[in-house]
């Protein structure tokens, strides 16, 4: 009678144990999927009309629960692409100073950061209407990168 008991309870702890582990690959496959919709989302979430299906090759943001803050995204991009001549070509120093404070702010790595002033790129910005949400998409025509970089508040 004892050992079917405490066959019973070894029972119920793997059980348990396996029911935990399903949870926890199911949320950290939802929470990796919630990461990739954000990324290639940049029309509906920024307001900057950029094609889907880019290729991420850097992202990092402010920690933050609510997604608001600093967020840096990387994008590796040929530089033949149809869609990189609707983006405005002369040098703009309010879009580099806002490339400048994201880059700053969230500590980008130097791989992955742009030393915009003096150099040639290209650019497209939007501001929601309320004024809450900032997005600049920079194409650095030198390293073949769109740098998409947002703020909200």
């Amino acid at each position: 009678m004892k050992e079917r008991v405490v066959r019973i309870k070894k029972i119920g702890i793997y059980a348990g144990l396996a029911v935990f582990v399903v949870l926890i690959a199911s949320g950290a496959f939802h929470f990796v999927r919630l990461l990739n919709m954000r990324s290639e989302n940049t029309k509906d979430r920024w307001g900057l009309g950029l094609p889907d299906g880019l290729e991420r090759v850097y992202h990092k943001q402010t920690e933050s629960f609510r997604g608001d803050g600093w967020h840096y995204d990387v994008y590796s991009v040929q530089a033949e692409e149809t869609w990189l001549e609707n983006l405005h070509t002369e040098a703009d120093i309010e879009v580099e100073e806002f490339y400048d404070s994201a880059a700053g702010e969230i500590h980008v790595e130097h791989e992955y950061y742009s030393y915009l002033h003096g150099s040639k790129y290209k650019w497209k910005r939007n501001e929601s209407e309320d004024g809450l949400t900032q997005a600049v998409a920079i194409y650095d025509i030198g390293r073949g990168y769109l740098y998409v970089v947002a703020y909200s508040i």
